[in-house]
């Protein structure tokens, strides 16, 4: 299996760019394609997008190099230099390359997407996670073993008995910190708002776009909810449910002190890369997880959503163990919308530099 999709990999990333639709009915004629439209597809996803990003960083450090080899002027700068440049040229031609493999293969898993599952219906694991605790972390994702440690650089043992552990049935502190305005959690650009994509369509929260990887930190003190990654760091596309909330990929809930008022805060789409797990205690500007492009994604972002919350932080988080609803009870369907628990408020109206 994996000796015919690595062939099938190479032919879509050496063939010349098509419309996705013509391409898609040549590769439906093929016998094959059961094959390659399966589990493993994703997978394969995640590595061509984990070495697109290694050679971007490698790109960068030629460029540097190559600069500084101009600035320098030593004796031999002009044949070295070619040497770079001659570097650059042939790693950016194996981006596009992979680049172009890409789009192919979310082409084809977005026509073969199932239909979106009941948001009203929480899978056992995700139960499982919430009350007892117990970290979800992926098995096998690219340069990660199971294991929490591994998997968490930031955990220590004794987090597992001090700190902030109402989750776990201990006792649950009536603040959280003294964090004031809420702070950006990454360096990105905004990519959409809420209430509404940029096309049209409801978007209940905020979009940053990162490349892959960027550092997402705490915006505020506070206590992690749910922190799970159930996915690799890549292979998203439109249609892909996994996650928890389902589409959500990888995913971190928390609740967050600002001023003296309680927000709860979701992240969706990371990376495997998470440093939190559920009942620890973080501080505003701890770093939680690394971006991503996973569950139903379209390209390398954080999607975060905020909620004023109107009630004490044990009833919080009382609430959340009932249902693990990142919605906090406002629903998906309607903007601005409130619940006995929270309102739904707009994260770029919040979060400040």
């Amino acid at each position: 299996m994996n000796i015919l999709l690595n062939f099938w990999i190479l032919i879509l990333a050496l063939c010349p760019m098509q419309n996705p639709d013509t391409l898609y009915q040549r590769l439906d004629q093929e016998a094959k394609l059961d094959a390659i439209v399966s589990s493993d597809l994703d997978g394969f996803r995640q590595q061509i997008e984990k070495t697109k990003h290694q050679l971007q960083e490698g790109e960068t450090n030629i460029h540097r190099t190559y600069n500084a080899l101009i600035n320098q002027r030593d004796d031999d700068w002009q044949e070295k230099s070619a040497l770079f440049a001659n570097k650059a040229r042939q790693i950016e031609q194996s981006i596009k390359s992979l680049e172009k493999a890409l789009t192919i293969l979310q082409t084809i898993q977005e026509k073969n997407a199932p239909p979106k599952p009941d948001p009203g219906h929480i899978p056992e694991e995700v139960w499982n996670s919430v009350l007892s605790v117990t970290p979800d972390l992926p098995h096998g994702a690219p340069g990660y073993g199971p294991g929490f440690e591994r998997a968490c650089p930031a955990f220590e043992e004794h987090d597992t008995t001090e700190g902030l552990d109402g989750l776990d049935g201990l006792p649950i502190p009536s603040t959280l910190g003294q964090s004031s305005s809420l702070k950006m959690p990454a360096a990105g650009v905004l990519s959409a708002g809420t209430w509404a994509y940029p096309g049209g369509g409801l978007h209940l929260g905020m979009d940053l776009a990162l490349s892959m990887y960027t550092p997402v930190y705490a915006p505020a003190d506070g206590v992690i909810l749910y922190a799970a990654a159930p996915v690799g760091d890549g292979g998203g596309y439109l249609g892909n449910w996994c996650g928890w909330p389902f589409g959500g990929g990888n995913t971190i809930a928390m609740i967050g002190q600002s001023n003296d008022r309680l927000y709860g805060i979701t992240f969706c789409h990371l990376s495997s890369r998470i440093q939190v797990r559920a009942g620890q205690q973080v501080h505003q500007g701890d770093l939680i997880a690394y971006s991503g492009n996973t569950g139903n994604s379209t390209g390398p972002h954080t999607h975060l959503e905020l909620f004023d919350l109107k009630v004490s932080l044990p009833e919080a988080i009382h609430a959340f163990q009932q249902g693990a609803d990142f919605s906090f009870g406002t629903g998906w369907d309607t903007p601005a919308t409130c619940s006995w628990i929270a309102c739904r408020v707009r994260p770029e109206l919040y979060f400040g530099r």
